[in-house]
């Protein structure tokens, strides 16, 4: 569905991202929870925490099971990285 493949910023350059245990929060407003590992597979590495850079984001998406900002493999997404905006139509 749409939700699955929504992803928004949760978090703007300047923004101070922290984490308790696999809970992320944006300036103190718990955001995402990350697993420890995917249905298959390695260990899930945890996202960065600190302030984000000018001109980057903490993406997140809706779905607990959603791949996003809180894993390492995705991290900040910086503005050079992201090519469009797309909208469903159906």
């Amino acid at each position: 569905g749409q939700a699955e493949r929504e992803v928004r910023a949760v978090g703007v350059g300047g923004d101070t991202v922290t984490r308790d245990d696999r809970t992320f929060f944006v300036n103190g407003r718990a955001v995402a929870v990350a697993k420890t590992h995917p249905r298959k597979g390695e260990p899930l590495a945890l996202g960065p925490v600190g302030v984000i850079p000018h001109g980057c984001y903490f993406a997140g998406t809706p779905h607990k099971d959603g791949f996003d900002s809180r894993y390492a493999l995705i991290g900040w997404i910086c503005r050079d990285r992201i090519v469009g905006t797309g909208t469903p139509v159906l």
